[in-house]
């Protein structure tokens, strides 16, 4: 059993690298298994939606807006159930920008 040392140990034997390999044909047939799945077939879950309705998950209308509290508070009924729902998105702007006015016009009285 003689044969070269390296790279090129098929050279003494006989056996060529391109007849190891396998036909395209068999490639075609060959399928990922239905448990496995990889990173680039994954999806990422759907972002949840304030505007969509809790009962029957469908997008609902917005009928009113009112800020006159300080916080964004938002009407919307589900064209679908007939249900009305509020949404409190958070502090409105005006209540923001004037809390902010507020503390700068404190803080040029305290430095003179």
């Amino acid at each position: 059993m003689g044969g070269c040392y390296g790279a090129r140990r098929h050279c003494q034997t006989g056996a060529a690298i391109a007849n190891v390999a396998f036909p395209p044909r068999m490639f075609a047939k060959m399928t990922w298994p239905s448990w496995l799945t990889l990173k680039s077939r994954r999806r990422p879950a759907a972002e949840p939606s304030l505007t969509a309705c809790p009962t029957c998950g469908r997008e609902m209308d917005q009928i009113e807006k009112t800020t006159m509290t300080g916080s964004d508070r938002r009407t919307y009924r589900c064209g679908r159930c007939g249900e009305e729902h509020i949404v409190n998105f958070g502090p409105a702007l005006w209540k923001i920008l004037a809390d902010a006015r507020e503390a700068d016009e404190k803080r040029e009285k305290q430095n003179g």
